[in-house]
């Protein structure tokens, strides 16, 4: 039964049963917009997280490869630079990963140059590691004084 009071009640007194369609709509243009800005967000982060665990795989691959080549005999390091090859490890985690060596000398002295590149997005520029085989004969001739 109605109550016939109510007519003669202030709005503000008579309560209120759920919610009107007018808050539904905000509410649910608001989940919308929300949603809309973080599904990217997160699928951004996913791809950055990825990238950067390749990276740093990549980087531990070159320094490892680095250690072992500098540490051989200088006449076993050619040989060794031809059959260089990605190791299995990183093969399972960089898609198509390709490692390339080369010793360079010049008024610097010899140093050994690593690069490895795999497939990414965009053009992207081949990690490089550079370490020293023999440093230039004036660096020697100093420290032997």
């Amino acid at each position: 039964m109605p109550n016939r009071n109510a007519a003669h009640l202030p709005r503000s007194a008579i309560r209120r049963r759920g919610f009107t369609m007018t808050e539904l709509t905000v509410a649910a243009t608001l989940l919308v917009g929300i949603v809309s800005v973080i599904t990217p967000l997160a699928v951004r982060s996913g791809r950055v997280q990825r990238d950067t665990r390749c990276y740093l795989a990549a980087l531990d691959e070159l320094s490892n490869q680095l250690d072992r080549l500098t540490a051989l005999d200088s006449q076993l390091l050619p040989e060794a630079l031809e059959q260089l090859a990605p190791s299995a490890y990183i093969r399972g985690v960089l898609p198509s990963p390709e490692l390339s060596g080369e010793v360079m000398s010049d008024g610097d002295g010899r140093r050994l140059v690593l690069r490895l590149s795999w497939d990414r997005p965009g053009d992207a520029v081949p990690l490089t590691l550079v370490g020293w085989l023999a440093p230039p004969s004036a660096i020697v001739e100093e420290a032997a004084k």
